[in-house]
């Protein structure tokens, strides 16, 4: 194979009526009656990238090396216009979880979400692609049954079957060196720090500066076309964060609005420099081809390593006032899937926060002490040690940008509003923030929200 070619066929223009193969992914969480009950999304590879995905996921010390110097891990994943319940059966009746099918992609939509003659089953919806740049374009995916026993897709539901590839990437993504890596880099004393929260639309970017090392807690991205016309959000990822150098990422979890930034970064530092902590994909039940492709690339780089310590702090520095924990990994009963509340969460305690900054226009001087960043772990599934102090911490990032599905109890009326809540969000198709959520953490925090502002930054001393 001529791995050279890798990048040209990878960047080439999707031909009309072109076959790719869809992987369909759904998880039965059920969240609340009136909406639909399950997790849905497909994830995508073009047929000339087939040998290319074949030969990285069979990946062998003999050929690594001209693997590693060609491959990169990319983002290639199908939105849909609408889920709905009639979508829902669509994809129970005729698709099987986790399975590989073979379908054809035409770039234009329809106003339906999907049309079904019998003959064929019609997706419409958006197709999200990153290697650099991140390139959206609407589109309709066609499945005819007929293809389900055509040898190259028999051939592509045993190569990339789950339990091959999980037990492939727990051989690699558990290294010693690696943690103790991770861990000789986690700040020993917290004397002074940053905190910025990026208004990246539907999804999580936070950058912190502490203890002389600089860490990106998720790297989001909105996969929303209108949401990326915004002006503040342009500036940011075409301006700030190409820049940024971190010495770690942490990613709270592995969907793909808090992933899909990678596109932007500095692929020469994040992927040789930059050390990765994030949870274990390999106990979900169903996870995208977008995050094995980027796990799987940091493992064999050495530069990840992947935690399921649920209902614990994981690292915590020596005078505690840096603290990664990881949720309690189990789904909610009318709340988030388990691939949520595996997460990991950021605190900063016993510190003085001094200002705050909206967009760098607005500087206001802030008490408190202490910060809780959230990704999408429901608050009854963060871990213990975290939810008897909820209602104490003066900043909360909050979870899964304020999804209905969650909702934070603990709230009780207060006199005087000295507390932040900062919501994560953009334009979105499931209704966040909700309002029965926003109702809540307004009894205490003043709600701050990242649409329609730049970043908002937080400074805070010992």
């Amino acid at each position: 194979m001529q791995w050279s070619s890798f990048k040209e066929e990878l960047m080439s223009e999707v031909r009309e009526g072109e076959e790719v193969y869809v992987k369909v992914l759904y998880d039965e969480d059920p969240l609340e009656e009136e909406l639909p009950s399950l997790n849905i999304s497909f994830s995508l590879i073009r047929q000339k990238m087939l040998k290319y995905e074949t030969e990285f996921f069979n990946y062998s010390t003999e050929n690594n090396d001209e693997i590693m110097s060609h491959y990169k891990p990319y983002i290639y994943e199908f939105n849909f216009r609408k889920i709905t319940r009639e979508i829902e059966e669509v994809i129970k009746n005729n698709f099987t979880q986790n399975s590989w099918v073979k379908m054809k992609i035409y770039e234009d939509s329809f106003e339906e979400s999907y049309l079904n003659d019998g003959d064929q089953i019609i997706f419409s919806g958006e197709t999200i692609f990153s290697a650099s740049p991140i390139v959206r374009k609407s589109c309709r995916l066609v499945f005819s049954p007929s293809t389900n026993s055509d040898p190259d897709v028999v051939d592509i539901n045993k190569n990339f079957d789950k339990t091959r590839l999980d037990n492939k990437l727990r051989s690699v993504a558990f290294d010693v060196k690696t943690e103790n890596r991770i861990k000789n880099l986690m700040p020993k004393k917290v004397d002074n720090g940053m905190v910025t929260i990026f208004n990246i639309g539907q999804g999580n970017y936070v950058e912190l500066k502490v203890g002389g090392k600089v860490f990106l807690f998720d790297i989001g991205m909105t996969d929303n076309a209108i949401d990326y016309t915004s002006n503040r959000i342009k500036w940011n990822y075409e301006k700030i964060i190409p820049y940024h150098r971190p010495d770690a990422i942490i990613l709270s979890h592995w969907d793909i609005d808090h992933i899909l930034g990678v596109g932007f970064l500095d692929a020469r530092h994040i992927y040789s420099t930059s050390l990765w902590l994030a949870p274990d994909l390999t106990q979900l039940r169903t996870v995208t081809q977008s995050a094995y492709r980027l796990s799987f690339y940091l493992a064999h780089k050495s530069g990840i390593f992947l935690v399921n310590n649920y209902n614990s702090c994981l690292y915590q520095s020596n005078d505690k006032r840096f603290n990664i924990y990881q949720g309690k990994g189990t789904s909610t009963k009318g709340g988030g899937n388990k691939a949520n509340n595996i997460g990991l969460l950021i605190e900063i305690t016993d510190v003085k926060f001094k200002t705050s900054f909206d967009t760098y226009t607005d500087r206001n001087d802030v008490t408190g002490n202490s910060m809780l960043l959230s990704g999408d772990c429901d608050y009854v599934k963060m871990p213990d040690s975290i939810q008897m102090k909820l209602k104490d911490y003066d900043f909360l990032m909050v979870p899964h940008h304020g999804a209905d599905t969650t909702l934070p109890t603990f709230c009780s009326h207060v006199h005087r509003k000295t507390k932040y809540a900062i919501v994560s969000y953009g334009k979105n198709r499931h209704n966040h923030p909700g309002k029965k959520h926003i109702a809540e953490l307004e009894k205490m925090f003043k709600v701050i929200e990242t649409k329609g502002m730049s970043r908002y930054t937080v400074t805070f001393v010992k």
